[in-house]
């Protein structure tokens, strides 16, 4: 689902994600999610996996719930109600009809539910 290359997706992820925590885990369609110090370090990439699984799913009972769009390097940030998981919309993934908050989000939510059906994970950042 995501337009942009794998090496512009992380580094711009990257450059975000960084500010925010130290540990995380990148899936293929932009979508990231924040681990705590707590978590085994060998095993971030299942507990991301994990993650996504039981909280990342949107269904058409969620598929409206609340989310939150915010402006970040180069597009924007996408967060639903889960606090770990973020997805990346880069600005150029944007036409048309999606370029109101509202489009971004639900584009965003529908990068998120991608990652979390089928995870592929394309980057782990694990700074302890």
């Amino acid at each position: 689902m995501s337009l942009l290359s794998k090496e512009l997706l992380i580094r711009n992820v990257k450059d975000i994600a960084d500010r925010i925590y130290s540990r995380w885990v990148l899936f293929e369609n932009g979508t990231f999610v924040m681990l705590r110090n707590d978590q085994q370090p060998l095993a971030i990439g299942f507990w991301a996996v994990e993650v996504l699984a039981t909280e990342g799913i949107v269904t058409r009972q969620n598929r409206d719930l609340k989310f939150s769009v915010k402006p970040a390097f180069e597009g924007w940030l996408v967060t639903g109600d889960y606090w770990a998981i973020y997805t990346y919309v880069h600005e150029s993934e944007i036409k048309g009809s999606h370029s109101d908050l509202m489009g971004i989000g639900q584009f965003g939510m529908a990068k998120r539910h991608s990652d979390s059906v089928g995870p592929r994970i394309i980057f782990l950042q694990d700074e302890l």
